[in-house]
């Protein structure tokens, strides 16, 4: 995950900062198993690091508001791992988490619907307490398909979600060698006009130099990257993402 500037001072009157991912692992629909991932369909599964230092691996939770219902995610089981949680601060800043599989994997022996990561998405939230501490309620009361558990919080940004099939290259890994991944086109402008982009991010091909450039004359953009952090592929349906950092007119952009 990369941060446009990152700081571990969340605003008052919160106390605690936390970046999280998660994304939805859904069973498989022929599943019989009495394991809650198969009863309830699935898992939604996470990871965050928090302003403390630490990094937290656990599957959402729930907590009763007024009339409805709201998600939580309390952190279940630290991970600990020499190396696994780390953070550089400042200005695209980056925190990095290994968190293991089986961390984050449906109950044994219930299979999956695919082996794709559905709706990834990652979000920065500040809290009045950690969210670790009020734990899942180990009883058998749900709300949905979660347990009472987590912290209430305020959601300071979200990024768009998407699908990410592990292992398909690029930021994937996986071993399948090197991957086709450059192209050019057009398509309509923001406002108005044409906007135009290049890549090229498989210089394990052909040696070229990898980039992003864009423009869109009609809303004023003109981004030039200056380093591409992630290339992921879905070859189910045939898209890439970049991951990466770069300057539009000159001023620094994620």
């Amino acid at each position: 995950m990369t941060i446009n500037n990152m700081s571990l001072t969340p605003p008052a009157p919160d106390t605690v900062a936390v970046w999280l991912t998660q994304w939805l692992l859904p069973a498989a629909p022929g599943c019989t198993s009495s394991a809650d991932s198969c009863k309830n369909g699935g898992k939604n599964p996470f990871v965050y690091f928090e302003s403390n230092g630490t990094c937290w691996s656990g599957e959402n939770a729930a907590l009763l508001l007024g009339g409805g219902v709201t998600l939580t995610y309390p952190g279940t089981k630290q991970i600990t791992a020499l190396g696994a949680c780390s953070f550089v601060l400042g200005s695209f800043g980056t925190i990095t988490i290994d968190v293991p599989i089986a961390d984050v994997s449906l109950d044994t022996g219930v299979a999956p619907l695919s082996n794709r990561l559905f709706s990834v998405t990652a979000s920065t939230m500040t809290l009045n307490a950690p969210p670790e501490s009020v734990p899942p309620n180990p009883g058998n009361f749900k709300v949905f398909s979660g347990p009472i558990g987590g912290v209430l919080f305020d959601l300071i940004d979200v990024v768009r979600a998407y699908d990410f099939v592990p292992g398909a290259g690029g930021g994937g890994g996986g071993g399948r060698g090197c991957h086709e991944a450059d192209g050019d086109g057009h398509i309509q402008g923001e406002h108005s006009g044409e906007a135009r982009f290049h890549f090229d991010a498989d210089a394990c091909e052909d040696s070229d130099a990898e980039g992003v450039d864009a423009s869109d004359p009609g809303s004023s953009m003109d981004f030039h990257s200056t380093q591409l952090l992630s290339v992921a592929f879905d070859d189910v349906a045939h898209t890439m993402t970049i991951v990466g950092i770069g300057l539009d007119n000159g001023l620094p952009v994620t």
